[in-house]
């Protein structure tokens, strides 16, 4: 019994070292080929957010969230868009939870626009190795568009490193890198497999137990789409509001 929890354990450990690489290795090929294959459209961007979780039972188990985003950009006419996200999750383990969820999105309010419905199903586990905790999220989304029939399939995987030792006054650094892989390619989509990448370099700044605030940087890489003759970077300041009952 002792053997096989140690093989499980080291097995674990290995998984998050290839998962590790594998998501820096997809983020330095994908910012690579960006800057120097292509011409870009470059953006300044500000994301703010409310992240509010609550437990359903005493035991924990189901949870339920609610997800709000404003976002701006350097325009004539600032607002970008506004969504609103919901679910319910269920906590399978002390490490692993699932979650199933909907999300409206109001995009381009002064030009041409349209609302994005988007329904999703995602898995988060999360382990400890030394001071860093490290979580991987698995979310598959079909998403539609008021203006258009057509469904589209997108696989997003994200890995994020938590350090949990305090830089100061209950601040500590917090990352990660999000691939977004088009499963498949209707009309408003872009025709490439690999259509974003996120890179969050930040903190989490602690206020108690149960709330704190998620502030950085996130670099934005899009793939051109047939509505979009360039692909697009933007430079985003993101700041996001948490609290965890």
């Amino acid at each position: 019994m002792i053997k096989r929890h140690l093989f499980i354990e080291q097995f674990l450990k290995r998984f998050f070292q290839i998962k590790i690489s594998l998501s820096f290795l997809l983020a330095s090929i994908t910012l690579f080929v960006s800057v120097n294959s292509f011409a870009l459209n470059q953006y300044a961007k500000q994301w703010f957010a409310v992240n509010l979780q609550h437990a359903l039972d005493k035991n924990k188990k189901w949870h339920s969230f609610l997800y709000s985003q404003l976002r701006t950009i350097d325009r004539t006419h600032p607002l970008e868009s506004g969504l609103l996200e919901g679910g319910i999750g269920y906590q399978l383990t002390a490490d692993e939870n699932i979650w199933i969820g909907y999300r409206w999105t109001g995009k381009n309010p002064y030009n041409d626009f349209y609302q994005e419905n988007r329904v999703f199903q995602q898995i988060i586990s999360q382990k400890q190795l030394g001071l860093y905790r490290f979580i991987l999220r698995t979310r598959l989304e079909e998403i539609t568009r008021s203006d258009t029939r057509q469904i589209a399939l997108r696989l997003r995987e994200r890995l994020a490193i938590d350090g949990h030792r305090q830089l100061w006054r209950n601040t500590s650094l917090f990352a990660y890198d999000e691939v977004f892989f088009q499963l498949n390619h209707p009309a408003f989509i872009t025709s490439a497999f690999l259509g974003e990448n996120r890179l969050f370099l930040g903190f989490n700044i602690r206020i108690s137990k149960e709330t704190w605030w998620e502030i950085g940087y996130i670099n934005q890489y899009q793939v051109r789409t047939p509505q979009q003759n360039q692909n697009q970077m933007s430079h985003i300041l993101s700041i996001t509001y948490n609290f965890l009952d």
